[in-house]
């Protein structure tokens, strides 16, 4: 076995009952990987995309990023500046809501310029996905416990770069994070109803291993010495790789779902020439299980979207100042005497008092300065539906003493020219999506759509 240190390790290797094969040979696959020709070359706009998406994919080779792609229906690619080409698709069963997925690619290695820390960071905070699924591949630590083609589905996975050199032997001083207990109960029964994509599936059994633990560094170990190492520091590891770790860091940082999913292409103790061949083959395992995996999609509903935490804590901040100042006028709120009439009148809803001379303090000052924060300030996009662009837009407003701010928003046919408006919410999302829906509604109406 040229490539491998030791010669005489005895490989799992399927038994494939074919003779045009060897026993370092791959089962035939019954579904064809698409090539990269092969791509669709239909791009929108990004305006035109329709954000936020479900389920953002992560792969890193050319053999992984196919291998998911074979599984997305109705795709398109766009660009932005901040991530490159993005592709769009769904995934889904036959008369279900499909899952709105993204997939990109990333340079190998966790912690490497254009690695997955790096682009998941920005991804997410672009894509606004409710979890993040690394593809691709790894390699084995014990031959007795997987066979190449296996897919590990970690549901913990340690760092090992970082170890302390001592005088009695080497601390590993890595960590293990477990899944969030959600993703820990989705991925349980991965496996669950999964049958390979096998032209013969009587060649042998490939398995999913779920309640593993997966070791993820910098290192492409290619080493029994190494290998030996690692497993005599990591005993329940089974499989090791290079990008799970900047996949949890970022996601541990966006506070955003994540799991990774990777075929075993190889061994840690063999050198890469004996394992190419069995790369696309792991990829596109790892790419099945996926699929089934989200197959399911109401299991996806009530899923939460990334929401930037800087975003909206700066917002709460300041809309329990906004509730503060409210409350504070309508405790300072003055009384004035007609002198028409000569009774004590309040200033009304519509809040004249301070915005026509009126001086109310320090409070009014403070409601100023938060009026410049929300009043007249706009939140505006396009969005796609149905091959046509709705443009929306959504500002506040002061209402009244009782209930300070609201919100307007209106929505737009780009095509008929058709608006409508919806008005009063306490949110500008409420506003939008309000708006967006009574656009449909009036498009409906007219036979437009």
């Amino acid at each position: 076995m040229a490539g491998c240190e030791s010669e005489n390790v005895d490989y799992m290797m399927y038994d494939l009952h074919e003779p045009s094969n060897d026993n370092n040979s791959p089962p035939a696959l019954n579904i064809t990987i698409p090539k990269t020709s092969d791509l669709v070359r239909t791009s929108k706009r990004w305006a035109e995309v329709q954000l936020p998406i479900d389920i953002l994919l992560l792969a890193v080779k050319d053999d992984d990023f196919l291998s998911c792609y074979y599984f997305l229906s109705d795709v398109f690619r766009s660009f932005t500046t901040t991530l490159g080409y993005v592709y769009f698709g769904k995934i889904g069963n036959d008369g279900e809501v499909k899952l709105k997925v993204a997939l990109i690619t990333c340079s190998e290695g966790g912690g490497e310029p254009g690695g997955s820390a790096m682009v998941v960071n920005k991804a997410v905070e672009v894509l606004q996905p409710k979890a993040v699924l690394c593809i691709g591949s790894c390699r084995g630590l014990y031959r007795d416990k997987t066979k190449l083609g296996d897919v590990v589905v970690p549901s913990k996975l340690t760092t090992y770069a970082s170890r302390r050199m001592t005088s009695t032997g080497v601390v590993p001083c890595g960590f293990t994070t477990p899944l969030s207990s959600m993703m820990s109960r989705l991925i349980r029964q991965a496996g669950f109803g999964w049958k390979p994509p096998l032209e013969n599936p009587e060649v042998g059994e490939v398995k999913v291993h779920h309640d593993i633990e997966l070791l993820s560094g910098p290192e492409q170990v290619e080493s029994s010495q190494r290998r030996d190492e690692l497993v005599g520091l990591y005993s329940n590891a089974i499989a090791v790789e290079l990008d799970g770790d900047g996949i949890f860091a970022a996601a541990h940082d966006l506070k955003t779902e994540w799991v990774v999913i990777k075929g075993i292409s190889g061994y840690a103790d063999c050198a890469a020439s004996l394992t190419k061949q069995w790369l696309s083959f792991a990829s596109v395992m790892a790419a099945s299980v996926m699929y089934n995996i989200l197959s399911d999609t109401f299991v996806f509903e009530q899923w939460p979207h990334y929401q930037n935490p800087i975003n909206s804590s700066q917002r709460t901040r300041n809309e329990e100042s906004f509730s503060h100042a409210s409350v504070q006028l309508r405790s300072e709120r003055p009384q004035v005497t007609s002198t028409q009439t000569g009774q004590h009148q309040n200033y009304g809803e519509g809040f004249p008092g301070p915005f026509n001379g009126g001086n109310f303090g320090n409070a009014s000052n403070l409601l100023g300065s938060l009026f410049q924060t929300y009043v007249g300030s706009c939140n505006s996009g396009q969005m796609n539906y149905e091959g046509r662009i709705f443009c929306y837009k959504a500002y506040g407003r002061f209402h009244s003493f009782r209930e300070p701010l609201v919100f307007d928003a209106s929505a737009s046919d780009q095509e008929s020219g058709i608006t409508v408006e919806a008005k009063h919410y306490d949110n500008d999302q409420k506003a939008i999506g309000h708006a967006v829906e009574k656009l449909k509604g009036k498009l409906q109406e007219k036979g437009i759509i």
